[in-house]
């Protein structure tokens, strides 16, 4: 790739230049395809609690100071959009709990608790942990289990806040 100018280099390439790189991985070459699919949904999904839980926080503070805040809504939205995004999710999750609406906290735990096996593979492990059809199995309906109580959560709290 080092003669390949920039004009030249496409996606595929790219990504056929990563798998190489990671196929070639001592660890992480071994992970099997299905082994590999269900860490980026746990990530992917993480990831999205993780800015819902960011959103439930502004809807919360603005809620509080609505009154307050007329015509100033966009900039406090940003503002308090990267305010949260520098809250860890395990931080976002405790704040949203103090708000005691009903956050689903344990599934939302559930869906931490195996993006950081993930997340620190070596040490925990998680490619034996993982392996087996019924693991996998219990990942997929956590992470459908959160998404869905979440979307739940999410709606019931817009319609409260008013916003």
């Amino acid at each position: 790739m080092a003669g390949t100018s920039k004009g030249s280099i496409t996606i595929d390439t790219l990504e056929a230049e990563l798998d190489r790189l990671i196929n070639s991985d001592r660890y992480f070459g071994s992970i099997s395809e299905d082994l590999r699919k269900l860490v980026h949904r746990v990530f992917f999904v993480h990831t999205r609690l993780e800015s819902e839980l960011g959103m439930r926080i502004i809807y919360k503070l603005f809620e509080e100071q609505l009154g307050a805040l007329q015509g100033l809504g966009y900039c406090l939205t940003e503002t308090m959009g990267k305010l949260t995004d520098k809250l860890t999710y395990t931080e976002k999750l405790t704040m949203v709990r103090g708000f005691k609406d009903g956050v689903p906290h344990k599934a939302l735990e559930k869906i931490n608790d195996i993006r950081n096996d993930f997340g620190h593979p070596i040490e925990r492990k998680w490619k034996n942990k993982y392996n087996g059809k019924a693991s996998k199995a219990e990942v997929f309906q956590s992470l459908i289990h959160g998404i869905k109580v979440m979307n739940e959560y999410m709606e019931k709290a817009r319609r409260e806040s008013g916003i």
